[in-house]
């Protein structure tokens, strides 16, 4: 059996095997402490200014235990993938917590815990 990874490492795992399973390109940071602008936030994703060029967006997680760690990065994996398949849109309603991201993130939460992709992403 594998050694088990320290959170940071596994969460980087988890993002290697996301951004290759939607081919979708997303940086990502966990960190002790998040910004002050996202206080009480246990994650969050910053745009770039020129989305959808540029750098890819930056995903921040906040490093907790491991599996809300892991549960919050694909929370906001899916809005990058909500992003590119539905378009970035400051105004969308609830914070970009509509219909349209609830699928998204269905279908991440899903493939990554019900179809295998738990042990998939171990290959990473």
């Amino acid at each position: 059996m594998p050694k088990r990874l320290p959170t940071r490492e596994r969460l980087h795992q988890i993002h290697r095997w996301a951004c290759d399973t939607w081919d979708t390109p997303a940086r990502l940071r966990v960190e002790k402490r998040l910004p002050k602008e996202y206080k009480g936030c246990l994650g969050c994703v910053e745009f770039p200014d020129e989305f959808p060029k540029g750098l890819p967006p930056l995903i921040r997680v906040l490093k907790t235990n491991r599996s809300q760690s892991a549960e919050t990065y694909l929370h906001e994996f899916a809005h990058i993938v909500d992003c590119y398949r539905n378009g970035f849109a400051e105004g969308r309603k609830h914070e970009g917590h509509d219909a349209a991201f609830r699928n998204v993130a269905h279908e991440v939460l899903v493939r990554f815990v019900y179809e295998g992709g738990e042990a998939e992403s171990l290959d990473f």
